[in-house]
């Protein structure tokens, strides 16, 4: 393999970057938009807790809340029960 001379310029560097800035923005963008059910589903845990309902991952589908998410807001729930009875 040949020297590069100098100066020489290559965009892999520069590509990489940009596809590291964009799967970033992405990602916020992904997470903002599911806070506002990860917040829905802590609130409804806490309630249970406060109620003294048992704390435990899955169950009814929850109201409001998109059949890809259910999964990860019945964890939730869960989660935020068992913080709240500690």
């Amino acid at each position: 393999m040949e020297p590069r001379p100098a100066g020489d310029f290559t965009m892999r560097p520069v590509a990489a970057l940009l596809v590291t800035a964009l799967m970033s923005s992405q990602l916020r963008s992904a997470l903002a938009a599911v806070e506002p059910t990860f917040e829905h589903c802590c609130r409804l845990g806490s309630r249970a807790a406060r109620d003294g309902q048992p704390c435990h991952v899955g169950g009814a589908p929850v109201p409001d809340v998109a059949a890809e998410e259910q999964a990860m807001c019945h964890a939730v729930q869960a989660i935020c029960c068992l913080r709240k009875q500690r």
